[in-house]
């Protein structure tokens, strides 16, 4: 059972049990010396939502936390800030961090291996910068769009008939992968291939510095996942009635499962209508198949997935194109 962080938690504590998180504070804005302040009290002295900074806290935290509410509509754009954040500090810092190191590394010694890590890593850097654009241009900005509409709404001010345009999670999902998939092949080649004469020291600290931005985007998109899209789900929900099929638009025809796992065509199918908000029974009669069949269905998706709540399983979904336009 792990222990799950709330905002009466003294931060500190938290911060000393878990030293990853310190960038999750630092990137709302709380500096390190506040003391034995709360949770609570630190955010409230950088006007930051404490439920959101536990939430973040508790994502990086474990691999099992899975929110138990949505966010409230004004710390969906705290969270997106705090996304933004993230990236401005991967392109003005992390990646130059890790060049330098690379850098370094090359003119430690010579031949094709070193030259072909620095090449792979620029690689590397240029889909992470285009994946960053990506996620700010569709999904950052649509979010912020459907914050001012609903502001719009509230005050009673018209809003567009179609507010926003839809985003495409597949390709940013692509986008995703194919940077980690260089971030990869750069530790392969330091791990496996590497011989010859060069700094060992520069080569494990270039090492343990991928990894290590591998967990943190991997990370990243977690917090997406069990936070963004339910709260996006939610300002869209109070702008409009229309089906989840209608608003996300999809040309994806299978799930990649993480651990490698894909989910049957059933399963596929099953998954969509949980996503949908059915119950068992309406799913069971949907198919025609049994109540017990579908709850068969629906424990092998939790054990590929990984992911139990329905919310979570929705957000899924959602993410990985299971629901389409074509219902």
């Amino acid at each position: 059972m792990y222990l799950v962080i709330t905002p009466e938690d003294k931060l500190a504590d938290v911060l000393q049990r878990d030293s990853r998180l310190i960038a999750v504070v630092e990137r709302l804005g709380i500096e390190l010396g506040f003391g034995d302040k709360s949770v609570r009290e630190a955010c409230a002295e950088r006007k930051v939502d404490a439920d959101l900074c536990a939430a973040l806290l508790n994502i990086v935290s474990t691999e099992r936390y899975y929110p138990a509410q949505p966010l409230r509509a004004l710390s969906t754009l705290q969270l997106v800030a705090y996304l933004r954040g993230t990236h401005q500090r991967y392109r003005r810092t992390r990646i130059g961090v890790v060049q330098a190191h690379i850098g370094r590394l090359v003119a430690s010694g010579d031949g094709k291996q070193l030259q072909l890590v620095e090449q792979t890593f620029g690689e590397a850097s240029r889909e992470l910068q285009c994946y960053f654009s990506d996620m700010e241009e569709m999904l950052f900005t649509h979010v912020q769009q459907l914050y001012a509409c609903c502001l719009l709404q509230a005050s009673g001010q018209a809003t567009p008939d179609d507010p926003t345009t839809p985003v495409n999670f597949p390709a940013l999902q692509q986008r995703y992968q194919l940077a980690c998939n260089k971030l990869r092949d750069v530790k392969d080649i330091l791990i496996k291939y590497l011989t010859g004469n060069f700094d060992r020291t520069l080569r494990n600290a270039v090492i343990y510095q991928i990894s290590d931005m591998e967990a943190d985007l991997h990370s990243c998109l977690r917090i997406q996942e069990l936070l963004l899209l339910p709260a996006m789900l939610q300002l869209r929900n109070t702008l409009t009635n229309k089906k989840l099929e209608d608003v996300f638009r999809y040309n994806s025809q299978t799930v990649d499962v993480a651990y490698g796992k894909e989910l049957s065509e059933r399963e596929r199918e099953v998954l969509r209508l949980v996503a949908q908000g059915l119950s068992s029974n309406v799913i069971a009669k949907r198919l025609g198949i049994s109540v017990h069949t579908v709850q068969a269905h629906r424990k092998n998706i939790i054990a590929k997935l990984g992911v139990r709540s329905v919310p979570a399983l929705t957000t899924y979904a959602i993410m990985h194109g299971v629901v389409t336009s074509e219902g």
